[in-house]
């Protein structure tokens, strides 16, 4: 049955019925009972458009801009969204500005690219009122006006527009065009989150983490970050690590998020907005970078994939020399780069001035095997984790872990527990946090004070008998005093890197993958300029070459007519000759009367005369010698030399 209604369509489309194109077209592009075939479905919205359908064109724009069926050129899907704008079809005009936005085929104009969305608004277009009222939002093309924003993300959002929802969430949140309503952002957040809109459930975390428009509920958020972390919403991942919840979600992270798209065709697509999240103070604003880093989320995806599996390699305890895991008490500090290598590879090292090349940076490092000492941050990444008692104020280092409740306690409470009733019979196992690292070398105390004038963690008989530490010069503390404040710095620190340094990088790196391809766009823009521009030298060469075969044929015409002309006229002579002198013979002969012979003799000689004397002595002309010159040296060099491209960094 399939098979005959495909047949019956093809036959209905052959015939000229524009809708059935269409709808063969549609079914070749989705494989739709037959093979998906992009090439067919292309030819087919072509013979749609060319007879006025303004949805083919559209279709067929969408090719063009997508490269699908046909080589990718944004001229001439600009040139087909433009025909079919012309007949008002919204989604064309709202496509058309999009590409006006963005500079995709025309010149950027942002002016332009209002007007057509309004056109395209007019027409009722939800996606179109999403774009006009972004323009409003960020100032493209008209004066910004935040109130206009909302009138527009408010229609938009009427009409089912996801972004729009979310856009208009953003303003009450913000207060910005709107009074600020948490409860009414909410809403609004909510009604995006169910249409998929990833932004959305992130910022509703947000609300329930921090209890704005809701009440306060960690597990709720939770629940909305886990969901947007899963789709890729990378800060709702931090937010989940801030939480302590967080698990590194299974699906490739984008910083950024997963964006809807202000469009629902697949051209429409290409101008997807990635949506801000919800900010405390004002909301964030756009930039022509922004609007770069919309068009590029798959490149931004595929960044963040790779720097995921960048960092996760890097936090790998293992030897950047030979790649073996390293152990606890089993790695080497590299000099020249501060990096790790396994103590595995200094032995294997013949000599004492061995080098150990870093892999991660290619810098040898030359390390007297004597002179040896372990990796800092290796040998602490790798430290079993410290406990400290559940039930001090002050937050003692647990010694002892009861398994029955369980609890961390130290000496003293470990003690108190065996001696209650209630817990004496609870079973209490030792925990081992004290190594050799944290022994004092010369009185065999544990490190418990820290010398701030050294810089370093002594043991409480080191301020007392050693004369290294004295007490009036030296200032000490608690060890345990003094790695909570420094615990808090180096969060902090590490929080300043997170959220600034990596940022940065990171956006520096995106930067450079949207430039690369902006690069490759150039090039192919590039490539059908020129190509146009020679196709044209080669019309102006053929029509030259047209042109100089016609004045061949002139002039060749115009000479086989000279020499027929003097054809004609030597056979015309030969038969006037042939037919008279045989009247001649005739008369000279005898039978003829001697009067007649008397009367006609002297016309007839003289008639036989002047044809004799007409004969011309002059040779038959030849053809003429036609000759052909073309300056090649001076053309080849303004061939070579024709077109000129200039570089102007921006």
């Amino acid at each position: 049955m399939v098979s005959a209604a495909l047949k019956r369509l093809r036959t209905r489309a052959q015939n000229g019925n524009v809708d059935a194109m269409c709808d063969l077209a549609a079914r070749f592009e989705r494989g739709e009972g037959v093979s998906e075939n992009h090439s067919q479905a292309a030819a087919w919205y072509r013979r749609a458009a060319d007879k006025g359908h303004a949805g083919a064109m559209v279709k067929l724009a969408m090719c063009y801009e997508n490269g699908r069926g046909v080589s990718k050129s944004y001229p001439e899907a600009v040139a087909w969204y433009e025909r079919s704008a012309d007949t008002g079809d919204a989604q064309a005009q709202h496509a058309l500005g999009i590409c006006y936005e963005l500079g995709r085929g025309v010149p950027q104009d942002y002016a332009a690219a209002v007007e057509l969305y309004r056109r395209a608004a007019d027409n009722g277009l939800a996606g179109a009122m999403f774009s006009l009222g972004l323009c409003f939002d960020k100032g493209y093309g008209v004066t910004q006006d935040h109130g206009q924003a909302v009138e527009w993300y408010g229609a938009a959002a009427n009409g089912g527009h996801a972004g729009a929802m979310n856009s208009l969430g953003l303003a009450y949140y913000n207060g910005q065009g709107v009074p600020q309503d948490y409860a009414k952002a909410v809403e609004c957040f909510r009604r995006a989150a169910e249409k998929g809109h990833v932004s959305a459930r992130f910022s509703l975390g947000e609300c329930y983490e921090t209890g704005r428009g809701v009440a306060l509920d960690t597990a709720e958020a939770r629940r909305f970050y886990e969901n947007a972390a899963a789709k890729g919403y990378q800060s709702a991942v931090t937010a989940l690590r801030r939480l302590g919840l967080a698990q590194q979600p299974q699906a490739a992270t984008m910083a950024g998020g997963t964006s809807a798209s202000r469009l629902g065709s697949t051209a429409e697509q290409a101008a997807a907005q990635a949506t801000p999240q919800v900010a405390t103070t004002a909301a964030p604003t756009s930039s022509p970078w922004d609007r770069r880093r919309d068009a590029h989320l798959e490149l931004e995806q595929q960044l963040n994939v790779e720097l995921e599996r960048r960092v996760s390699e890097r936090l790998q305890a293992c030897c950047t020399t030979c790649g073996r895991d390293i152990e606890r008490g089993g790695s080497v500090l590299l000099l020249a780069c501060m990096h790790s290598s396994c103590t595995v590879c200094l032995h294997e090292k013949a000599r004492p001035t061995a080098t150990l090349m870093c892999t991660l940076c290619n810098i040898p490092s030359t390390i007297h095997r004597a002179k040896a000492v372990r990796h800092p941050y290796v040998e602490a990444a790798l430290a079993p984790p410290s406990h400290n008692c559940e039930e001090c104020v002050g937050s003692k280092e647990a010694t002892s872990r009861c398994t029955t409740c369980p609890l961390y306690l130290c000496d003293v409470h470990s003690a108190a527990h065996r001696m209650a009733l209630k817990t004496h019979a609870h079973a209490l196992e030792p925990v081992s946090t004290v190594d050799s690292g944290n022994i004092c070398v010369k009185h065999e105390k544990p490190l418990d004070v820290y010398c701030a004038s050294c810089q370093a963690a002594i043991c409480y008989q080191c301020t007392l008998h050693d004369a290294a530490h004295p007490a009036v010069s030296h200032v000490t503390e608690s060890l345990q005093a003094y790695h909570e404040r420094a615990r808090g710095r180096i969060n902090d620190a590490s929080r300043r890197a997170e959220t600034v340094a990596v940022a940065v990088r990171a956006d520096r790196a995106l930067r450079a993958s949207i430039t690369s391809a902006d690069i490759d766009e150039r090039s192919n823009t590039l490539k059908e300029i020129i190509t146009s521009k020679v196709d044209a030298l080669y019309a102006l060469l053929r029509e030259r070459h047209a042109e100089l075969l016609n004045e061949v044929d002139a002039i060749a015409a115009e000479e086989k007519q000279r020499v027929n002309d003097l054809g004609e006229a030597e056979r015309v002579a030969y038969t006037v000759l042939m037919t008279t002198t045989p009247l001649a013979w005739q008369l000279a002969k005898a039978q003829t009367p001697a009067p007649t012979v008397a009367r006609l003799e002297p016309a007839l000689c003289s008639r036989l005369d002047a044809l004799v004397n007409a004969a011309p002595a002059e040779p038959m002309p030849q053809a003429a010698r036609v000759t052909f010159t073309l300056a090649e040296t001076e053309l080849e060099a303004a061939i070579r030399g024709a077109g000129q491209l200039t570089i102007e960094p921006n």
